[in-house]
C-alpha cells in the first residue's frame, strides 16, 4: 500500500469515529514549510493526535515535525514487514509526548510510551494502591455520599478538599458532579 492510499485509509477511519481530520497539515517555522501526514482533533475533548507515516523506521525529519506540533498523542505508522525495533527504540528514547509506533502489514503495536497493563497483577497492585491514599475509591456511589457531595459543592469546597473528605480521587469527584448535572470549575 502507497503513502498517499495509506494515509486516506487512516484519515477515513478517524473520521468514522467522530475525528476532525486535516491531511497535509502546514507546519511553518523560520520561512520553512513542513507538512505533517495527518492531524486528528476530537472536536469536543481538544485531543490532538499528529500523524507520521514511514517506511520501515521513523525518520529524524518526522520524529522533528511531530515535535513542533505537540499533540496529545503521536503516531508513526510503519508501512514495511522488517522493522529494527532497536533502532526505533534508540531514536524515540526521549521524544517528549505520548506515542505509538504501528506496524501496517502486523497490525500492531511495536513501540510505546503509553503504559497498559497487561496482566491482572498489575491492576490489582495499582487498586491497592490507590485505595491506600483513597479508601474509597472505585467504590460505589450510596446515596448519602451523593447528599454530602451535592452539599459540598454548594459550600464551594474545592474539589481537592472534597476528594479528601470523601476518601475519594478528585477524578472521581469531577466525574460524578457531571452526572449530578452539577458544573464545577474551582480547583
Amino acid at each position: 500500500m502507497n503513502h498517499e492510499r495509506t494515509k486516506f485509509k487512516i484519515g477515513n477511519f478517524f473520521r468514522k469515529i467522530g475525528f476532525s481530520v486535516t491531511f497535509e497539515c502546514l507546519l511553518r517555522e523560520n520561512f520553512r514549510n513542513q507538512y505533517i501526514d495527518l492531524v486528528v482533533i476530537d472536536k469536543k475533548t481538544n485531543f490532538k493526535i499528529g500523524v507520521e507515516i514511514d517506511r520501515a523506521t521513523p525518520k529524524f525529519k518526522s520524529i522533528e515535525k511531530l515535535k513542533k506540533l505537540h499533540p496529545d498523542l503521536a503516531l508513526m505508522i510503519l508501512r514495511s514487514f522488517k522493522i529494527p525495533k532497536d533502532k526505533i527504540q534508540k531514536r524515540l528514547q526521549k521524544f517528549p509526548f505520548n506515542f505509538a509506533v504501528l506496524s501496517l502489514p502486523k497490525k500492531s503495536i511495536i513501540f510505546s510510551n503509553l503504559i497498559f497493563f497487561s496482566s491482572k497483577q498489575n491492576k490489582t497492585y495499582n487498586f491497592e494502591k490507590i485505595r491506600r491514599k483513597y479508601p474509597n475509591a472505585y467504590a460505589k456511589w450510596a446515596k448519602k455520599d451523593d447528599k454530602r457531595l451535592i452539599d459540598f459543592y454548594t459550600q464551594d469546597i474545592t474539589i481537592e478538599k472534597m476528594a479528601r473528605l470523601l476518601k475519594r480521587k478528585p477524578g472521581a469527584i469531577h466525574s460524578r458532579l457531571r452526572k449530578l448535572n452539577k458544573f464545577y470549575y474551582k480547583i
